[in-house]
């Protein structure tokens, strides 16, 4: 019996191990006191990346405005770099957005951390069937069973965590708050995207939007 090291089985592994990214929640609570389902949501995203935030707000509206509720997207009225802000003046333009655009809401979502985990998976051995032809009383195909061993190998696990919370305006009280983490996402847009799917669909099963059903479940 032959020992087999194949090259395509070890690759197939490891793009297999490298899956496209996956939003999950860690954990959500709401007032259960509340019951308001609001009608428009201000969406601002806490970064010093412009890039990140302008995406992430975007995606969160767009995706939000699929249920039918209305919302405003934050650096279209906040510029700049929100991370050098202090609370107060973060709160005070917020604010005056609010009162601009008449909204009833505030999304706010911040990085909590982005880290890379590196795991080992050791050798493995496996048992291929081998097809093989052999005279007998005209072509014969039969098989015999090689062992196929792939190397062990380091894969990569990216875990990026956000937390998402809603403010009402009127009591300024958090009323829902989720945090989440992103698996291995492919591209920001790609990741970002699926963030939005899951944030969305919870805060709507959750009660806190107030438009109609029309794409809330659609991913």
């Amino acid at each position: 019996m032959s020992v087999r090291l194949t090259t395509a089985l070890t690759l197939t592994l490891i793009l297999s191990a490298c899956a496209s990214s996956q939003t999950e929640l860690v954990s959500v609570s709401l007032d259960r006191d509340s019951q308001a389902h609001y009608r428009k949501v201000l969406v601002l995203v806490i970064s010093g990346d412009q890039q990140v935030r302008r995406t992430v707000e975007q995606s969160l509206a767009n995706r939000i405005g699929k249920t039918g509720t209305e919302t405003v997207v934050a650096s279209q009225y906040i510029t700049g770099d929100l991370e050098v802000l202090g609370v107060e003046e973060l709160r005070q333009q917020a604010l005056q957005v609010v009162l601009k655009t008449r909204a009833d809401s505030v999304l706010v979502a911040s990085l909590l951390r982005d880290e890379v985990r590196e795991e080992y998976v050791a050798p493995q051995a496996s048992q291929v069937a081998i097809p093989t032809v052999e005279p007998r009383f005209g072509p014969y195909v039969g098989y015999h069973y090689d062992t196929v061993v792939t190397p062990g190998y380091f894969t990569s696990q990216r875990e990026v965590f956000v937390q998402t919370s809603l403010f009402d305006v009127d009591t300024g009280h958090v009323v829902w708050r989720a945090r989440s983490k992103t698996i291995n996402p492919s591209s920001l847009q790609q990741g970002v995207d699926d963030f939005s799917n899951v944030m969305t669909n919870r805060l709507w099963n959750d009660g806190m939007l107030a438009g109609g059903r029309q794409g809330a479940s659609q991913r």
